[in-house]
């Protein structure tokens, strides 16, 4: 009888140390999942990036595909020879130039026509175009959202994003054309794109990156065409880990904190 309860108590002891030991590879396997994943998980588009788009005189390729993290853009982009993008042609984004095969730099613009104010709305059922965009100007939506994705060629990449900031339209036109750069006009492009952002991203960016720079009108500081709004990003390199790095307010977003914080006692007036 005695042996019998040993033998009943071996198994249940034993029984304990086989589920403990379960119990402890199931956490340390969720820990390690939880640190080991991705801040962004790619979703691929490269399918949803051919075909033609039809306007109302012209017929538009598709050239790719671009999707923001965070937000509701996620759009096929055309191009238009003309860069007179139509506006009644919803849903859409355009690239400003355009040949064959990935370049180190790729400039994407899309209308603002609902989202134009000195406070931005963060989300509508409005947004059919690069209005969203605009949420970047608050920073709890800037910490959280921090990847932009372009579908190109058939294939999927991924840009880090350093820059978000108004730019005056009359320099734009001193920012380097064309789809491929030297690396003097990468390491100028970077350093001015740079130098009008409102949040400092913790991302290393040199002549040697390739780079994504997203575009769009604003009225923020006013009813006119003087400023434009980008957000900026640079591809992420081989073996470089997707995560969520840092960003902090500098100090060309005081001016950015007082527009809104003006609109808001406006509204409340």
């Amino acid at each position: 009888m005695k042996k019998k309860k040993k033998i009943e108590r071996s198994k249940v002891i034993g029984l304990f140390i086989i589920s403990a030991l379960f119990l402890i590879v199931v956490i340390v396997y969720g820990v390690n999942k939880l640190f080991s994943r991705e801040y962004y998980e790619i979703v691929p588009k490269a399918q949803d990036a051919v075909g033609m788009v039809k306007g109302y005189e012209v017929v538009y390729e598709k050239k790719g595909w671009l999707q923001v993290q965070g937000t509701s853009i996620s759009l096929p982009v055309l191009y238009q020879a003309e860069k007179n993008y139509p506006v009644e042609l919803q849903g859409y984004s355009w690239l400003t130039d355009y040949s064959p095969g990935f370049h180190n730099h790729f400039e994407i613009m899309g209308h603002n026509i609902f989202n134009l104010s000195s406070s931005p709305e963060i989300e509508s059922n409005d947004f059919l175009r690069f209005e969203q965009l605009m949420a970047f100007v608050y920073y709890d939506f800037a910490k959280e959202n921090k990847y932009i994705q372009l579908s190109y060629e058939g294939k999927e990449y991924l840009y880090k994003i350093f820059m978000v900031g108004f730019i005056p339209t009359a320099d734009t036109i001193l920012l380097p054309p064309g789809l491929d750069y030297t690396e003097e006009d990468m390491q100028e492009y970077i350093s001015r794109v740079k130098s009008y952002s409102i949040y400092d991203y913790r991302v290393d960016v040199s002549k040697n990156d390739k780079i994504l720079s997203l575009g769009t009108c604003t009225r923020f500081y006013g009813n006119n065409n003087d400023w434009e709004f980008f957000v900026v990003g640079r591809l992420v390199r081989n073996g470089e880990r997707v995560d969520n790095y840092s960003v902090s307010k500098n100090d060309q977003y005081v001016k950015v904190e007082e527009k809104l914080k003006g609109s808001e006692e406006n509204e409340e007036m």
